[in-house]
C-alpha cells in the first residue's frame, strides 16, 4: 500500500506487545496514549508512567517502530491537568 506508519488512537485494542510483534521493523507507529483509557476520571500519575513504559517497552528490541505523538485535540479528550507533562517526562525516559 505504501504506507510508512500508522496512527493508532486506541493502541490499546490490539494490545502494546501485539503490534511490535506485527509491526517492529517493518512499519512505524504513531502512537498517543490510549484516548479512551487515558479519559478514564481515576487516572493516576503512577498509571500513566506505567501505560507509556508498556507501550514503548516492546519497540527496544532493536527493531524501532515507535514515535510517540502528543494527541492534536487534548481539549476533546478530559484528561487530568497533569497528563501532558507526565507524558512527556514518561515518553523521553
Amino acid at each position: 500500500m505504501g504506507v510508512d506508519v500508522l496512527q493508532l488512537d486506541q493502541p490499546r485494542v490490539i494490545g502494546h506487545a501485539a503490534l511490535a510483534e506485527r509491526c517492529a521493523g517493518k512499519i512505524c507507529l504513531w502512537n498517543s496514549v490510549d484516548t479512551i483509557w487515558s479519559s478514564t476520571p481515576d487516572l493516576s500519575v503512577g498509571a500513566l508512567e506505567a501505560e507509556i513504559e508498556a507501550m514503548t517497552a516492546p519497540f527496544r528490541c532493536g527493531n524501532g517502530g515507535f514515535m510517540a505523538r502528543h494527541y492534536p485535540q487534548p481539549d476533546d479528550i478530559i484528561v487530568p491537568d497533569f497528563f501532558h507533562s507526565v507524558s512527556r517526562r514518561a515518553f523521553l525516559k
